[in-house]
């Protein structure tokens, strides 16, 4: 005979322990199924049902549902097809013992898709390790073991979180960055894993947000419709080679970075996680690399019908390629229908970059944490996107470039996002 302790042990049990995954009890599997002790249990707070009115899948707990309890009620009077959990406030008055303390927070209920934050700190680790390869969205990434290193049943299978996104702190008068895990993910870690996260986790976690497109990925599943600056630079390079040779002319840029192998070749060009002196002039020695430094001299050196060259000096074995490029734009404007303001939308922000990546060369500079960085980062790469972008429109001009399609997000800064 069920009584009601019959049902909810069974629900409890199976939530806990049977699962072996937090998932809920089915009602067509419920052994002590009895209507009129189930709408007792969810009248006392007791046991939440969901039905896929509420989720495409009601197995899993994903949120913290609000479904009234006269709508669970009806639910089971119409014979509709659930799945019941133990309520949280249950679960909490349960002596329940776990020492991983993510697994801890699903023992009591918690919605497995929920987003807890961290200093951002914590995938340092991660990121200073070579055993592990990031892959970098802007709005978030993901973490994966090398090949190389990836062995069966290995410890440090245990040790690492696949997703991460960014986050921010609501009421921030100035740009910051905190991560966001998923407690699902956190639930995989091992004890020494869970315990290390744990140091992390901020305080007050309802004053931080994930980041929206982190979000639209990540849970919901869609394609996110904005692009990351940081991608959209690179493939402004390859339409700008492209065009190039469509001129008759080498590449201007020596060295092209496709975002697929990005992080093995330049892995501080990324957003700075942590706003220190060292990691920001780390970006900033990465995007000069990719940029100034990749300018091919022989492109301006080249001679082909319509361009005014501009010879090698004699003797001359370190050639200032921002001076050479500004010499070649000046005497082949005409060709771009273009004034002299290609100096400021082009040269300087060049140049400003290449004199920032000379400070820590030129005078030892003492790291320090200094939260202004996020936002300087975000202005330096805006400006050499944008000055990449007007080479790009500059030669879209030669008649040879016309067929050339280029998508129109390029060109809508609402769209190309910094994160």
């Amino acid at each position: 005979m069920s009584t009601l302790n019959n049902i909810l042990d069974e629900v409890t049990e199976y939530y806990l322990h049977t699962s072996r995954d937090f998932n809920g009890l089915p009602s067509y599997n419920i052994n002590n199924y009895d209507e009129t002790m189930l709408k007792e249990l969810i009248t006392e707070e007791k046991i939440l049902i969901i039905t896929e009115f509420e989720d495409i899948n009601p197995h899993i707990k994903r949120f913290d549902y609000k479904i009234p309890i006269q709508t669970q009620i009806e639910y089971v009077s119409k014979r509709v097809n659930f799945v019941a959990y133990p309520t949280s406030k249950y679960l909490k008055s349960l002596p329940i013992f776990e020492e991983r303390p993510f697994t801890k927070m699903l023992c009591m209920g918690e919605p497995q898709l929920k987003f807890l934050y961290f200093n951002a700190d914590v995938l340092s680790t991660y990121f200073n390790n070579p055993q592990y390869m990031i892959s970098d969205h802007g709005y978030g990434g993901s973490i994966s073991i090398k090949d190389t290193f990836y062995k069966e049943d290995d410890p440090i299978n245990s040790e690492y979180i696949q997703n991460y996104g960014l986050a921010t702190r609501k009421k921030a008068e100035r740009k910051e960055r905190y991560v966001g895990l998923i407690l699902r993910d956190l639930n995989k870690l091992n004890v020494e894993g869970q315990s290390k996260f744990r140091g992390f986790l901020l305080p007050n976690q309802n004053e931080y947000i994930i980041e929206e497109n982190c979000y639209t990925n990540l849970i919901q599943g869609n394609f996110v419709m904005d692009f990351w600056i940081f991608d959209v630079l690179l493939k402004e390079i390859e339409y700008i080679n492209q065009m190039s040779k469509n001129m008759g002319l080498p590449p201007l840029f020596n060295n092209t970075i496709s975002t697929r192998s990005l992080w093995t070749e330049t892995p501080d060009y990324r957003n700075i996680l942590v706003p220190t002196l060292k990691n920001y002039y780390r970006f900033v020695t990465a995007l000069e690399k990719i940029t100034v430094q990749s300018i091919n001299v022989k492109f301006f050196q080249t001679k082909v019908v319509g361009f005014i060259t501009i010879p090698k000096e004699n003797g001359q074995t370190n050639p200032h390629t921002l001076k050479i490029f500004e010499d070649w734009l000046d005497k082949n404007k005409e060709v771009f229908s273009s004034d002299d303001l290609f100096k400021d939308k082009i040269i300087t922000p060049l140049r400003d970059l290449r004199k920032e990546r000379q400070k820590p060369a030129h005078k030892e500079i003492e790291d320090k944490y200094d939260i202004d960085l996020f936002t300087q980062q975000d202005e330096l790469i805006r400006n050499i996107f944008t000055a990449i972008r007007e080479i790009r429109k500059f030669f879209s001009q030669h008649p040879n470039n016309k067929e050339i399609k280029i998508p129109a997000y390029f060109n809508d800064d609402k769209r190309i996002r910094n994160y």
